[in-house]
């Protein structure tokens, strides 16, 4: 059951949106949609969207950093852990960090390399959505091959 009685309108006006406002070059097979104001709601402007993009690049690199300093910490301990993860769950997001004191990639040695990622939760509608999308994507794109 949807919580979201027009989420579907929604997402079709959203797409109608980005598709009409696309620049579109077909020699490199690349668009580029354009931010107007007709892909922003009441609640969510560019502006606002900004400060919280901004908080959460902020989260994220605080959580790299500190998953650097206990990695050293617990190598300090035993001198055996060269990798350390930490995960901060923010509800409706996660952000992983893994964090390498030394890697050996080919003939070199890394040494305090980090990959960070952020796990978004996806709601029951958009779940919908993203599953009827990809089995109509599938059908669409067999049938341009016959």
């Amino acid at each position: 059951m949807s919580l979201n009685t027009n989420f579907d309108e929604i997402m079709e006006n959203g797409v109608t949106a980005l598709v009409a406002g696309a620049d579109v070059n077909n020699v490199t097979s690349h668009a580029t949609f354009q931010a107007g104001p007709e892909i922003f709601n009441e609640e969510v402007t560019q502006d606002s969207l900004g400060v919280h993009l901004n908080f959460l690049n902020n989260l994220v690199a605080q959580s790299e950093q500190a998953t650097a300093q206990l990695a050293r910490s617990a190598f300090d301990e035993n001198n055996e852990n060269i990798s350390f993860d930490s995960t901060l769950d923010l509800g409706y997001a996660q952000i992983q960090s893994q964090h390498f004191l030394k890697q050996e990639v080919g003939d070199n040695t890394l040494y305090g390399q980090a990959i960070t990622s952020i796990d978004y939760n996806y709601s029951d509608d958009l779940n919908n959505y993203r599953e009827q999308m990809s089995n109509s994507n599938s059908e669409a794109a067999a049938k341009l091959f016959g």
